[in-house]
């Protein structure tokens, strides 16, 4: 009997995990993507529910989690490093949305994301249950650009 409850925990731990594969990754997993490993992203700061990264670009990618799962994505730079040109950043911006919400390089969504992710500010919807956020903050040392992706039902 022990036996069939602990085959029946493995199982529904298996399935929820699944599920979760779908919703957000874990941290693990995305350290261990081609986008990180790609910037070589390191951690800097490691909180219970938040994870600081930076690259080898000076590039800063804050990622919040709830129960070891990502649902929140934010991409900059530190601020010395920050590129002025508009076409390197949204090149950074569509590589990171790429990787957030795994639409591939290649692909018609991909080629889509390209056309609707630009310098400019704003808020829109991807695949229906992301939602993303650009932003242009002017401070002391020029304009920060930003940008942020979450999971709609998991805020």
């Amino acid at each position: 009997m022990k036996r069939i409850a602990v085959i029946a925990v493995i199982l529904a731990v298996a399935l929820s995990a699944t599920a979760f594969a779908v919703v957000g990754k874990t941290p693990v997993a995305f350290t261990d993507s081609d986008y990180a490993k790609g910037l070589d992203l390191k951690v800097n700061m490691q909180k219970p529910d938040l994870l600081a990264y930076v690259g080898k670009g000076k590039e800063l990618v804050i990622l919040k989690t709830k129960k070891e799962v990502v649902w929140y994505e934010r991409m900059t730079w530190l601020s010395k490093s920050m590129p002025s040109d508009p076409t390197v950043i949204q090149q950074a911006f569509v590589a990171f949305l790429s990787q957030a919400v795994e639409i591939p390089p290649g692909t018609p969504e991909y080629d889509q994301l390209s056309q609707v992710v630009t310098g400019n500010s704003g808020e829109f919807m991807l695949k229906t249950r992301f939602v993303v956020k650009i932003t242009n903050e002017q401070g002391n040392g020029g304009v920060k650009h930003f940008i942020e992706v979450w999971e709609k039902s998991l805020q």
